[in-house]
């Protein structure tokens, strides 16, 4: 869309973070597929955040390509 990395993270961790960022912070619905207690556990305690809009970061993408 950007012709650039959407998250680019210094690593894994700093990557999970601008994703969370961006699409909100995961219920513990959405977490069912983590078979690591570890995994779910570190999830849960990143901040919590709003589901971003996607066509405000991009904006001159079309309705389908936000889609």
């Amino acid at each position: 869309m950007s012709r650039r990395p959407l998250f680019p993270g210094k690593d894994y961790v700093d990557q999970l973070r601008l994703i969370t960022e961006f699409i909100g912070s995961p219920n513990d619905s959405c977490l069912g597929f983590l078979r690591s207690d570890n995994a779910r556990r570190y999830v849960r305690q990143l901040p919590q955040c709003p589901r971003q809009n996607f066509s405000a970061r991009f904006p001159n993408m079309s309705p389908g390509a936000i889609d």
